[in-house]
């Protein structure tokens, strides 16, 4: 059986491998500050000798408006608590999805752990030794489950996920530029951004944002609450999918039961009940 505490090692020693822990003293990790509540920060209080790290489209929208109010003496403050508000929302459904990430990947690992301890388990039990190829083939078939549950993980993320930043970007631009009192012309090029309009998954956003122009151009003006009932919409569009997300997810963890985790125990199984009646 030592061939099997081996893998099992190897096995752990792989997993870590993949989703890398920090053993740092939490102390140390304390003092460290992410790159949203330094924007956040710079957001409370903008200090324009502090090196700001890129984040999303916060940071360069934040300076935009800086360099507006250096140059043309206009307040800002009330596009900065808009953008505080996005910041807060914003990190909040980024913890949601990285909650789900190391959840879903956490119970796949407890499943391979579980075989491992059965498999090993009844080894002992019946006294017999497992070949190290059938050990072999138990490990190569759960590693390649992990690799395709990380995989699934980065492409549903990307297709669930990807477009709302640009639209978001685009959004809170127009909104900024509004309550910073900047020309119609300005607000109206943040709406018919290129990344707004090649957002085809959400088709209902482009049509609306072709209309606030329109109007713009007719009226003049564009009211800040249109642009907010057009942000408020995307994010219960973003919630939304952030709930279809977590179901695909809970169907995905089914199917890698029933591939790897559970053909890895009945196999098991099997070699231990052979070799004990042999």
């Amino acid at each position: 059986m030592i061939y099997g505490f081996v893998l099992l090692v190897f096995f752990w020693g792989f997993v870590f491998k993949l989703f890398p822990i920090s053993f740092k003293p939490l102390i140390l990790r304390s003092k460290r500050i992410s790159s949203d509540q330094i924007i956040y920060q710079q957001l409370l209080d903008y200090d324009k000798d502090l090196v700001m790290p890129s984040y999303k489209f916060y940071d360069k929208l934040i300076e935009q408006l800086m360099i507006y109010q250096r140059k043309y003496g206009v307040s800002v403050q009330l596009a900065l608590r808009g953008l505080r508000t996005a910041l807060i929302q914003d990190v909040k459904s980024d913890k949601k999805i990285r909650s789900i990430k190391i959840n879903s990947l956490s119970q796949y690992i407890l499943m391979c752990f579980f075989t491992w301890f059965i498999s090993v388990h009844m080894s002992l039990a019946v006294d017999v030794k497992p070949e190290r190829i059938n050990l072999c083939l138990i490990l190569v078939w759960q590693i390649l489950g992990a690799y395709l549950f990380l995989f699934l993980l980065k492409f549903l993320k990307k297709i669930k996920f990807e477009y709302f930043e640009p639209v978001f970007h685009s959004l809170y631009s127009a909104k900024s530029f509004l309550l910073a009192s900047r020309p119609i012309q300005e607000v109206k090029a943040a709406l018919q951004h290129k990344d707004l309009q090649h957002a085809n998954q959400i088709q209902w956003l482009r049509d609306k944002t072709e209309y606030l122009v329109l109007a713009a151009k007719k009226n003049g003006k564009i009211s800040p609450c249109e642009i907010d009932n057009l942000i408020e919409e995307v994010w219960l569009t973003y919630q939304l999918q952030l709930e279809n997300y977590e179901n695909l997810l809970s169907g995905i963890k089914v199917g890698l039961f029933l591939i790897f985790i559970l053909p890895s125990y009945l196999f098991s199984l099997a070699i231990a009940l052979g070799q004990a009646s042999s």
